[in-house]
């Protein structure tokens, strides 16, 4: 059960939880400010923008894990020789 629902509200009891909060509520206030928005409109922004890429993260990896069971690999070797290609090493 959530018994505290405000952003910015009374804390848990965290080591450094208060002063990271109002350093956080700045920064908020700040990029509010700046893109003539009110804060819990960047917040509901940042949490999208959050949804969506953790979404299509899961979606890759499930993809990457789909093509190993496949047995669609690169080796470990063949790996080093492109990135050492790509950096020039």
């Amino acid at each position: 059960m959530i018994r505290h629902c405000s952003l910015f509200g009374r804390p848990p009891r965290i080591l450094g939880w208060k002063s990271r909060s109002r350093e956080l509520e700045a920064k908020l206030k700040q990029v509010a400010s700046q893109t003539g928005k009110v804060p819990v409109e960047v917040v509901r922004e940042l949490v999208a923008s959050y949804l969506d890429h953790d979404q299509w993260f899961r979606q890759e990896v499930g993809k990457g894990l789909a093509s190993l069971d496949q047995g669609k690999h690169v080796a470990h070797d063949d790996v080093r020789r492109q990135m050492d290609q790509i950096l020039g090493s």
